[in-house]
């Protein structure tokens, strides 16, 4: 037993020498990258902020998060940037529709029984919906 202990020690030891000779060495010999990194400095009148864009707005007005429905089909529809592209994904169904020149899009989508998560997704912004079909015998 008591040789085991040595043993573990003797091993402890070595693996802590190796890790902190192989540190220093690598601090002392390797070059420092950090300094030799071009630094840009920029002044504030050079500064470019992206500038608030109305395309990124996404509106989506039916159906309402955390309803139900009877039906296995649900219109989708809101308002985006005129003739953005509308990405509509739910669990089993997916679409893509066109906002028009006022920015309104609408589409049907499939519901399958229970929970279903309704994606919409416009200029990287995304909308979910929760929608809970419910079949009645």
């Amino acid at each position: 037993m008591d040789k085991e202990k040595i043993i573990t020690v003797v091993i402890g030891l070595a693996v802590g020498v190796t890790a902190a000779g192989g540190y220093f060495l690598a601090t002392k010999y390797l070059p420092d990258l950090a300094s030799k990194q071009k630094i840009i400095n920029v002044t504030p009148a050079q500064q470019v902020l992206p500038a608030a864009s109305p395309s990124a707005a996404l509106t989506v007005t039916n159906p309402d998060d955390y309803s139900s429905t009877t039906n296995d089909s649900v219109t989708v529809a809101g308002q985006t940037a005129p003739g953005a592209k509308v990405i509509i994904f739910a669990n089993i169904d997916d679409r893509v529709a066109s906002a028009d020149a006022q920015g309104n899009f609408s589409a049907d989508i499939k519901l399958e029984e229970g929970e279903n998560i309704i994606s919409v997704t416009t200029n990287n912004t995304t909308v979910n919906r929760d929608v809970t079909l419910e079949i009645i015998p």
